[in-house]
């Protein structure tokens, strides 16, 4: 399947912004860490990636978009900010 990626509009980031964030700590309760804990370090990591609550600083989001323009997933870029070496 074929796809492009579009630039997200800046009016849907904030609704995407939550829902990343929302996510984020699923993933991370998953992982094996307390809720609270995980929506702590969920806020944190988007306050810290995204402090104007838009995409500045080097990130960037994107739709990605299939051959008949349905949006099937998104693509966030940015530095890694980790001191992980395998971190991708």
């Amino acid at each position: 399947m074929p796809v492009t990626l579009r630039h997200l509009d800046t009016r849907r980031f904030p609704a995407w912004l939550e829902r990343s964030r929302a996510e984020y700590a699923r993933d991370l309760v998953t992982a094996g860490r307390s809720p609270e804990d995980a929506h702590r370090h969920a806020d944190e990591t988007m306050a810290r990636s995204f402090p104007s609550g838009t995409p500045d600083s080097g990130h960037a989001v994107f739709d990605v978009v299939d051959d008949t323009g349905a949006t099937v997933g998104y693509l966030w870029t940015g530095p890694d900010e980790s001191d992980d070496a395998g971190a991708w």
